[in-house]
Formats: structure tokens, sequence, C-alpha cells
């Protein structure tokens, strides 16, 4: 019993006493790309903070690094019902909202994690089954229109710095007096 002791007690000597040191493997680097997250909730909210906001439908996304891979034009119209049963935020005429990304998800994120904020954003109305440009954007702030009636939007959203993308998304508005 003593001679097992003894081997097992130099074995572990020998291997302790190594002259090689033990490589650390590297961490491989965040592949954000390859994860396809979808982007960042955009939302419509009007003046101050505790004003009621309004959440925007995604269309489509892709998230590439040579950003002249991502379709720049939206494949289809969104159709009526992918707004589901959701009743239109009421605004009054020529109210100026707001369209702001969330950043719930920073929190809990290591930075290279983080999806990136817009960049760019631009506004397109649905009249006639056709994108129209909408004149009444002025960085991230949208005038909405003086007449009454329902209103589609399309917000393009391109992400430009750390990690490129392009995303569609929908809105869909009552104007009312």
């Amino acid at each position: 019993m003593k001679k097992w002791l003894f081997i097992l007690f130099s074995c572990c000597v020998l291997i302790g006493c190594q002259q090689e040191r033990v490589e650390e493997v590297e961490k491989e680097p965040y592949a954000f790309y390859e994860h396809n997250k979808k982007p960042r909730e955009i939302y419509l909210q009007e003046g101050e903070l505790t004003k009621e906001i309004s959440y925007t439908v995604l269309n489509q996304h892709c998230w590439n690094a040579d950003l002249s891979q991502c379709s720049s034009e939206l494949k289809e119209l969104p159709s009526r019902d992918i707004f589901g049963h959701q009743q239109e935020p009421k605004f009054q005429p020529n109210t100026m909202v707001t369209i702001m990304a969330s950043a719930n998800e920073d929190i809990t994120l290591s930075e290279e994690e983080q999806l990136p904020y817009p960049t760019t954003i631009e506004a397109f109305q649905i009249v006639d089954e056709t994108l129209v440009p909408v004149t009444t954007l002025q960085g991230n702030e949208l005038t909405l229109p003086n007449e009454a009636g329902v209103y589609t939007y399309v917000f393009k959203i391109t992400f430009d710095e750390h990690y490129k993308g392009i995303a569609f998304y929908s809105w869909r508005v009552r104007v009312e007096e």
C-alpha cells in the first residue's frame, strides 16, 4: 500500500513540475452576422417620455458586413393583416412624433453583442399600393398629415456603423380631430 501511495505521490509531483505551460485557448470572437438577430424594436412617441408610445411591425431585415448585399427595397408592401387586431394609435393633425429605437436588451449583453442603433431613417407612405417618400421627416421626427384618415407608413432603417444592416418597419396611424 505504501508503494502505491509513493508512486501516486511521485506522479503528481512530476506532472505538477512540467516545464511547459498549458496554452490558454483564445475565446472565439463574437460572430454577430451568424446570429441573424432581429434588429431593435422601433417605436414612435409624441412629446414627453410620459406620453403613450406606439410600436411598429418589423417587415424584413438583413445584416451583412457588406451593406450592398442587403436589399434596399421592400420586397412586398405590408398587408393589412400584418397589424393583427391592433387598434391604430390616434393623433391630432400635424402632430410631430419621434422615431426611437428600444434599448432594453443592452443591460444584459456585452458591448460586442449589443444591437446597433439606426444611423439613417427614411419614411414612406403607402398611397395607392405605392411607396411615396415622406417629405415631413426631419432627422428622426415625423410630422403627421393635416387631414383626417388612416395612414400606413414604412420606415427604412439603415445601420451603418460597427455592424451593418437594413430593416423595414410598418406603422399605421389614425389622424383625427
